[in-house]
């Protein structure tokens, strides 16, 4: 439980208007930064940013969709990346990827 509360201790330094990303597996709950945002993320579960069709290819490289929800100052768009391919194994490298590609 005390680790609970460092998450949410850290997740207040969040700047006026930032964004907090969050794995969306995670299930603790987050204070909206002041003026801000909170995305959620996965590899396997529908969030705002999230990877679809995941397999590996022939080469045994990850290959996988994106689903990005962008967010500017009083816009939101949505956007597909198509066949994207990572060499490293694992869904938690998926993961890192598509909470990289929401920055």
């Amino acid at each position: 439980m005390e680790l609970i509360h460092f998450f949410q201790d850290f997740s207040r330094n969040i700047k006026e208007k930032g964004i907090l990303l969050i794995n969306n597996h995670i299930n603790i709950h987050f204070d909206i930064p002041e003026d801000g945002t909170i995305l959620t993320y996965s590899a396997d579960i529908k969030a705002d940013v999230f990877a679809s069709n995941l397999k590996l290819n022939s080469k045994g490289m990850q290959l996988f969709d994106a689903r990005i929800l962008d967010v500017l100052p009083g816009e939101i768009h949505h956007k597909l990346l198509e066949s994207i391919e990572i060499k490293l194994p694992g869904k938690h490298n998926v993961e890192n990827a598509v909470a990289a590609m929401s920055i």
